[in-house]
């Protein structure tokens, strides 16, 4: 996990998701990558909480990195499962300490419009 968020900070990839595994007992890097907000929701799942971490350049002259953090729990997932990433929002928090937005997100349809409405970019 340190290693992607120190990756995302050199520029070297964009996002990363953080969730937890069938046991629910650990936070685990599920995946990483390159590109934007919408290429990473992609890989959100609707039945699971997660954390979204994510590089958005924001100007034209000087481009600008902005570090987004978002708290995705659908509607859909089961009430023991939601208890679990608020239990493990410190933690998550302890290790991607750098964000200039920390957003709580339960639909995917409103990713786009939420981080657009805080960094100014459209995607």
């Amino acid at each position: 996990m340190d290693k992607a968020y120190n990756q995302i900070q050199q520029g070297t990839i964009d996002w990363l998701i953080l969730g937890f595994g069938q046991s629910l007992t650990a936070m685990t890097l599920q995946c990483t990558g390159k590109g934007t907000v919408k290429d990473a929701m992609d890989h959100l799942d609707s039945d699971s909480p997660q954390f979204l971490y994510t590089r958005v350049i924001v100007g034209d002259f000087p481009k600008q990195s902005r570090f987004v953090f978002i708290s995705f729990c659908s509607e859909f997932v089961p009430v023991i499962k939601r208890s679990k990433l608020h239990m493990c929002l410190e933690s998550a928090l302890h290790h991607l300490t750098l964000h200039h937005f920390r957003l709580q997100i339960d639909s995917k349809s409103d990713i786009l419009a939420q981080v657009t409405a805080v960094t100014g970019t459209s995607f």
